[in-house]
Parts: structure tokens; sequence; C-alpha cells
């Protein structure tokens, strides 16, 4: 997933956010916007070169909500649908204000994408993909199964 190192402003309403596609639901922004208004904007956005945002959420709706015209963003290229989960999936996974049940749901998710490209991937490989232990991805995938099976029993 090559993300260039080029860093240019975007106009924030020409950004597209395909909603249906994004994991995060709830967008709290307040702290950032704190720090937004206080330092600027420290790590940009990553778009693609339809300029559908990737990366980022939190930081563009913050910007929007201090009403920024623009925005820094780096793109990323060459992007299959599901690098793209990936790329989202890992970077929600590095927040630790991301509840557990999402953080379980992440994880599992970006397991299962992995596994879509290489049939051969394996549970080492997904816990050193995204800095995890191990033993704590085969724990998240164990409770993520577990909560997906008491859920189609509530069914």
């Amino acid at each position: 997933m090559p993300v260039t190192d080029k860093v240019i402003r975007v106009n924030i309403d020409s950004i597209i956010i395909n909603r249906d596609e994004r994991q995060r639901r709830q967008i709290l922004t307040k702290d950032l916007e704190a720090s937004i208004a206080r330092v600027g904007l420290i790590q940009p956005i990553v778009i693609d070169q339809n300029l559908v945002l990737r990366a980022g959420e939190r930081r563009l709706q913050a910007c929007k909500n201090l009403g920024h015209q623009d925005i820094l963003a780096r793109f990323v290229e060459d992007l299959s649908p599901i690098e793209a989960q990936i790329l989202e999936l890992e970077e929600n996974l590095k927040r630790s204000e991301l509840e557990w049940k999402d953080q379980v749901a992440a994880v599992s998710r970006v397991h299962q994408l992995y596994l879509s490209l290489d049939a051969d991937w394996t549970m080492a490989e997904t816990a050193e993909a995204i800095s995890l232990a191990p033993g704590t991805v085969s724990m998240y995938l164990r409770v993520h199964r577990e909560l997906a099976e008491g859920q189609a029993k509530s069914l």
C-alpha cells in the first residue's frame, strides 16, 4: 500500500467520505479540535486519487468543525478495496479511545481481509501487521467469534 510522501492542501468540501465503507459510526472531535486549534494539524489525512478519504476522518471532521477551508492530505496510490479497508482499520486500531468491542471487531476484520488476500495468512502475521502480541490477537479473534455466536443465537 504505497502512500506518497507528497503532502498538499485539499479543499475540505471536495473530499468524499463513503459512509457505508467506514468503520467509525460515531466521531468525537472536541479533544482533537482543541489540539488542532492550539498547534495545528500535525498528521495529514490520507486520500486516494479520486479524493476519497482513506484515513483521518476524525482529523477531517475536527478541521471542518473549526471552519477550515482546506486540509493537509497525503495520497495513497493503487489501493484495492481490501487494502483500503485494511488501511482504515489498522489506523483505527492504533487509537487508544477505540471501544473494546470496536477493537475486537477491527482486529477480526483486518485478519479476515488479510486472509482474503493470502489463504496462508496467520494470526501471527496479523499480530505483526498491527503491532499486537500474537496472544492478544488470538484472544480478540476468540472474543469476536463468541460475540458473533451470541448474536446469532439471539436471532
